[in-house]
This record gives structure tokens, sequence and C-alpha cells, in this order.
């Protein structure tokens, strides 16, 4: 009987945890909805003239990324992971670079950095520009 309290217990502790992870998540995407200007972006540590003017639209779990130059629209999903050092985001594209890219982000105030490896390659552990594609954003204010 003893044994059993204790599964029923440790078990109770387990959910618990992944609740507080669930509404970890949850708070986070609500900081990261709306809409972000791009400020700069690199890739490989060269200028990315194209997205100059983009934008990025996070509503839910889905992220659309506008391109002004190009007036193009592309569509995808996301996973964050708010608890992790770096917080990592994993984006997946319905058109163009298929496959997930796996990165990092910070988010303070209206600030939002993301840098991503291309897609089916290892997770960057640093925001650097070596190898990667790293964008700065700005909210954009309604």
């Amino acid at each position: 009987m003893k044994q059993l309290l204790l599964i029923i217990a440790v078990g109770l502790l387990v959910a618990a945890d992944d609740t507080k992870k669930v509404d970890a998540v949850k708070e986070e995407i609500k900081k990261l909805e709306g809409t972000w200007a791009v400020e700069t972006a690199t890739r490989d540590g060269m200028e990315m003239d194209e997205a100059k003017g983009g934008e990025a639209v996070f509503s839910g779990d889905t992220l659309t990324l506008r391109s002004k130059t190009e007036g193009k629209e592309m569509n995808g999903t996301y996973v964050i992971e708010p608890a992790k050092s770096p917080k990592t985001i994993d984006i997946t594209m319905k058109e163009g670079d298929k496959g997930t890219a796996h990165g990092i982000y910070e988010l303070k105030g209206d600030t939002l950095k993301i840098c991503v490896a291309r897609p089916n390659t290892e997770r960057p552990t640093e925001f650097t520009e070596k190898g990667t594609v790293f964008i700065t954003f700005k909210r954009k204010k309604s």
C-alpha cells in the first residue's frame, strides 16, 4: 500500500511539473503573438537586403513570414521551449526550405532575436552570425 501511495505521489508531482511547463509555453506564445518588423538580418554574417522591410506574424503556433521586396508570404509552424537556456525555437515552413530549422531566441520587451541553423542541422548554442540566419525584430505597434 505504501508503495502505491508513493507511486501516486510521484505521478502527481510529474503531472504538476508538466502542467507548469505547458503553462510557461502558453504564456510565452502570448508574448510572441503579433507582428514583428525585421530590423536587421544576416545569413552567414552577410546582410540579407531582401529581408529588410519584411515581417513575421506569430499567431498561436503558426508563423507567417512576409517579404516586402518580393511581395511573398510563407507559412509555417513553430515550437518553443522557454525553460531552456537559451530559449529554443523550431520553425517548420510549408514553403521554401523544407525541413525544420532549429534555433534559439531571446525576447526582451519589444525586441525579438532569432538565430536559426539551416533546416535539419544542429541548433546554434549562442547568438552568432556564423553559419546561421540571425534576425532582430521590433514589435509593430497597432
